[in-house]
């Protein structure tokens, strides 16, 4: 379940980055706030896993 919620916080992160570093040089705006909106709710659920099991157990 753990390993469930980072790889889907991070693959979040991922696809919010990629999208903003896609549509910049097309001016896309609204592209680009949505980029940083999948980013930053990625990272903010990382960090959220990471606080609550800081000692993960991989074998689970």
């Amino acid at each position: 379940m753990t390993r469930m919620k980072i790889g889907i916080s991070a693959g979040l992160a991922l696809v919010g980055m990629l999208l903003m570093f896609f549509s910049a040089p097309y001016s896309s705006f609204f592209l680009i706030i949505l980029g940083a909106i999948l980013a930053g709710i990625g990272l903010f659920g990382l960090s959220i896993v990471t606080i609550k099991y800081n000692e993960l157990d991989w074998r689970e």
